[in-house]
């Protein structure tokens, strides 16, 4: 699909995909859209209610700073990332990690 959309001068595009635009779901006058991913059915009136109930717990502390070390967050990145220390996955998403900083880095 060929566009008239103009890519920024920086974004590090091939050659070949500067003339070709994303694909972008139809938006089709049917009552049910599965070509965007809809769900035809509604929630169910169980998870509507976690979900409430979530909220509300939640909300009791919305006057509240987040803790500004993270230190939950980083319990539990710690706690994850030493699971996967034990895979050869780990060193695979650190390799990709790496590429990503490095292209970044290029355009920083």
């Amino acid at each position: 699909m060929m566009s008239s959309y103009s890519w920024s001068s920086w974004l590090p595009l091939r050659s070949n995909l500067k003339g070709l635009s994303a694909y972008g779901a139809p938006q089709l006058p049917l009552m049910i859209k599965l070509n965007t991913n809809e769900n035809p059915y509604g929630l169910s009136a169980e998870l509507v209610e976690k979900i409430l109930a979530e909220i509300k717990a939640e909300s009791a502390n919305l006057n509240r700073y987040p803790d500004r070390d993270a230190l939950q967050l980083r319990s539990k990145l710690a706690s994850f990332i030493n699971k996967l220390s034990n895979t050869n996955f780990t060193e695979k998403i650190f390799g990709q990690l790496m590429e990503v900083m490095k292209l970044f880095n290029q355009f920083s």
